[in-house]
């Protein structure tokens, strides 16, 4: 095939005149006279003897040094060849690249006197445009050579004295890209039968072109040193190669056979051209344009390179009947591994059970007293099941394995089929070796699952369990047990399984679950306090008793009100309840009740408050708090008011059960101002019927409060840390008397202490770490003239819990207070003063 540069120079030997070719046979018969001397002196001297080629790549150039014994050749050249020509130029065919150069050198010699050449025949090089040399001629007084490249570029040549050395360098100009070549390696083994990949530079982009002419280039001295070498299987080269359609086709040149060989020149194309992308499929073609199977997606050869098939003799039947009855075991011992799979997980399962692993948990882990035992619930699958599952399919599997040793037949009918039998042992032990390899990669498959499965599952109940404390802190969300005898608070309740009632006392994501887990009966129940709180009924962990919807997962604020008997407290409780109506109406803030008790409580102290009637005493029972919910959503509040008789402060065997004061957010005193002496005696003088209608305390104010602080002191708790709201009551009747009234807390304080109460005004700054004093007319929320509110001490104590509301009413007079807004929460009820709270759709 003619290259473009080729041609370009046959049409410049064309175009020379013939004058010129006149002037060069004149110049050139002048020369041989007058050389003819020079010669004959030359005669007697020793030939120049080439011992060495090497080539190497510098910064911008690839160097080939020929090197000489006995000085340098008379004459020496280099000649970019126009086309590859065995019949005019006398290369080979084993030259792989239509660009190459011929080096020749003139009265040189490259053999030793017995004819044996000191540099290979053809040697192949990895550089960037120098690919191989191969000997052309050596007969004759010259010695010629022709050096493969891979572009035609410019180059020159010099020489070097000690040692002599004529070094041609062609410059490369270009970048290259490293491909895979793949030559078979006889290193170890008496025939080729290993293909290694090497690396080669092919010019940018990567053909499958280059790679190819590398391949038939050959390997490098250090790679023959390795034991590569490139298998021809008598092919020179090729002429074309195609690529369409992820098929690959080549046209061999020279020969084609295999050799009496199983590895042959496709062996080595096919994996060098599929290196590339583009290239799926590889059909090579003989130099006839032969192969097996021209069309399909398919490897193809021609039938010149199949690669012979080895005569099998007496131990090649013996290693095939060996291979056969490892065969025939690998797939006994596949049916025994799936069956065994089949058998422990689906058929025969070992199922843990949720009260055998209940059971297990609390073998390992007693349980303290006063705590509860683990869950009822279904384990987390890689915790315990996967152990399981894993010990039950390896007890198969032995069980199965055990049963193929079981030999029918007596052992002497055995021993005289002994081939047979040998067969049958290698067949088990074939079998045997492949259930214990597959069950060891089950076994690693399940292990590496579950550690990564529980890595990622601890870290997730991790931030799952943080993200829940966090909302508790934030939020300050608890559960308090609304139940007389109880009272019980703690940041999770149980909850009750909707499917068998079951109780779950720890909903936190554990080994049970991570975003559900499921009931002994199947049933699947949220995780999380903030998730199960809207969709399972929650109990209290002491009294299992239901607690308020929303325990402990809304802001929970708790606020009993003490005091004498009839100070006013249950009074001032219905009348507080009425203003938080009105003050939430007006800021637009929902308020309502979560449960149908709280509202029923409710409905019935807004009808008597609103109705002006009087209250009746408080029964000496204890009292189930009232609840009412301020807010909407999830970042509502839940407060709970809990209002006991007065004789409960004063009977030694009701002590220990006013556990509400325990865990109260802040306390409400209820001072009757009638129960004063100086102030019942000031009020008479104007007015003796108002004692009367005021139906005062009989105790002294300070009893009750000395009981409270005394329980409180008894059950551990820092009144230091709580708030104190001190109300003075029927304030009403104390105007109507003439009394004249303070203004702010601490005016009350001082007129307080004026009337002779000064040992609890006193106390109360030295116990608690903030007081404050009110002033309260127990009237309805709807009356014209209503200066002392007394929702006021709980929108105190309800700020220091985080809920803000407004403590005054708007001061435009016109100004029409909004409704409380609607939402979609579930059981929620709101009212408007005036009005019975109803439920909200």
């Amino acid at each position: 095939m003619i290259t473009k540069t080729a041609r370009r120079h046959l049409r410049l030997v064309r175009a020379l005149p013939t004058i010129a070719g006149l002037a060069i046979l004149a110049f050139q018969a002048g020369a041989v006279l007058s050389a003819a001397p020079a010669a004959a002196a030359q005669a007697s001297q020793p030939a120049p003897v080439l011992t060495a080629i090497r080539a190497a790549h510098y910064p911008g150039y690839d160097r080939l040094v020929f090197q000489f014994a006995k000085g340098l050749p008379t004459r020496w050249s280099a000649r970019y060849l126009s086309a590859r020509s065995t019949a005019s130029s006398g290369l080979p065919e084993s030259v792989a690249d239509s660009t190459w150069l011929l080096v020749s050198f003139a009265r040189a010699t490259g053999h030793n006197s017995g004819g044996v050449a000191y540099v290979p025949a053809s040697t192949g090089y990895a550089l960037p445009d120098i690919m191989q040399v191969v000997t052309v001629r050596d007969h004759g007084g010259t010695v010629s050579f022709a050096v493969a490249l891979a572009r035609h570029e410019p180059f020159r040549m010099s020489t070097l004295a000690h040692p002599s050395r004529v070094v041609i360098e062609v410059q490369t100009p270009f970048r290259t890209v490293p491909v895979r070549d793949f030559f078979v390696s006889t290193a170890g083994t008496a025939s080729p039968s290993t293909i290694v990949p090497v690396s080669r530079p092919v010019t940018e982009p990567a053909t499958a072109s280059g790679a190819l002419q590398r391949l038939f280039a050959g390997p490098t001295r250090a790679e023959l040193a390795r034991g590569l070498l490139f298998v021809a299987s008598g092919a020179t080269g090729f002429w074309r190669l195609q690529i369409q359609g992820g098929v690959a086709r080549v046209w061999l040149t020279g020969g084609c056979g295999n050799g009496g060989s199983t590895v042959t020149v496709a062996s080595e194309i096919v994996p060098t051209l599929t290196q590339f992308g583009s290239v799926r499929w590889v059909k090579i073609y003989d130099p006839a344009g032969n192969t097996e199977r021209p069309a399909g997606n398919t490897n193809s050869i021609p039938v010149c390179l199949t690669p012979a098939a080895p005569a099998p003799g007496f131990t090649g039947v013996l290693i095939i009947a060996v291979l056969i009855a490892a065969a025939l075991g690998i797939l006994v011992g596949l049916g025994l591994s799936v069956l065994s799979v089949v058998t422990g997980l689906v058929r025969r399962p070992n199922l843990i059970t949720p009260s055998a692993y209940r059971a297990e948990r609390i073998k390992a882990k007693p349980i303290p007293t006063g705590q509860f035992g683990p869950d009822t619930a279904w384990p987390f699958y890689p915790v315990r099941q996967m152990r399981a599952d894993l010990a039950r399919i390896e007890a198969d599997r032995a069980a199965r394995y055990a049963k193929l040793w079981r030999w029918p037949g007596k052992p002497l009918v055995w021993i005289l089929l002994l081939p047979l039998t040998a067969a049958v042992v290698v067949c088990l032990v074939s079998a045997w070796l492949t259930t214990v390899l597959l069950e060891i990669l089950l076994a690693l498959v399940i292990w590496t699952s579950a550690a990564i499965t529980g890595a990622a599952f601890a870290i997730a109940a991790v931030l799952l369990c943080g993200i829940e404390r966090a909302w508790h802190t934030v939020m300050r969300t608890e559960a308090s047990c609304p139940a007389p005898d109880c009272y019980h608070v703690t940041p999770r309740p149980a909850y009750l399984c909707p499917g068998c009632s079951a109780l779950h006392r720890d909903i936190r994501p554990s080994r049970l679950g991570l975003f559900t887990r499921r009931c002994a009966c199947g049933t699947l129940i949220p995780t999380m306090v903030l998730r199960a709180a809207w969709h399972l009924q929650a109990v209290c962990q002491r009294c299992e008793k239901p607690l308020r919807p929303g325990a402990a997962a809304l802001r929970d604020v708790r606020i009993p009100i003490f005091g004498d008997t009839s100070a006013g407290k249950t009074r001032f409780l219905y009348a507080a309840l009425d203003s938080l109506v009105a003050i939430t109406s007006r800021a637009g803030t929902r308020f309502g009740f979560p449960d149908e008790e709280s509202q029923n409580e409710a409905t019935a102290a807004l009808d008597l408050i609103r109705s002006g009637r009087d209250t009746v005493k408080t029964s000496t029972t204890l009292p189930a708090a009232l609840t009412c919910r301020i807010g909407s959503g999830r970042r509502s509040t839940l407060v709970h008011l809990f209002d006991t008789a007065g004789e409960s402060y004063r009977a030694a065997q009701m002590h220990d059960s006013l556990g509400f004061l325990d865990h109260g957010h802040g306390l409400v005193y209820v001072l009757d101002p009638f129960s004063v002496g100086s102030i019942s005696d000031r009020v008479s003088g104007h007015d003796a019927t108002a004692v009367q209608r005021a139906h005062a305390a009989a105790g002294d104010p300070e009893t009750a409060y000395g009981e409270v602080v005394s329980r409180l002191r008894d059950s551990g708790v820092e009144a230091s840390g709580q708030r104190l709201a001190i109300v003075v009551s029927k304030v009403d009747l104390l105007s109507a008397a003439g009394i004249e009234l303070p203004g702010d807390s601490d005016a009350i304080a001082d007129w307080l202490m004026d009337a002779g109460v000064h040992n609890v005004v006193l106390s109360a700054r030295r116990e608690f770490a903030e007081v404050r004093y009110f002033l309260v007319a127990s009237l309805a929320a709807d009356q014209p003239d209503r200066p002392h509110d007394p929702g006021a001490p709980l929108v105190w104590l309800l700020g220091t819990r985080g809920l803000r509301l407004p403590a005054h009413p708007p001061e435009a007079a016109g100004e029409q207070a909004p409704r409380s807004g609607t939402g979609q929460d579930q059981d929620e009820v709101s009212a408007e003063p005036g009005k019975t709270a109803v439920v909200q759709p």
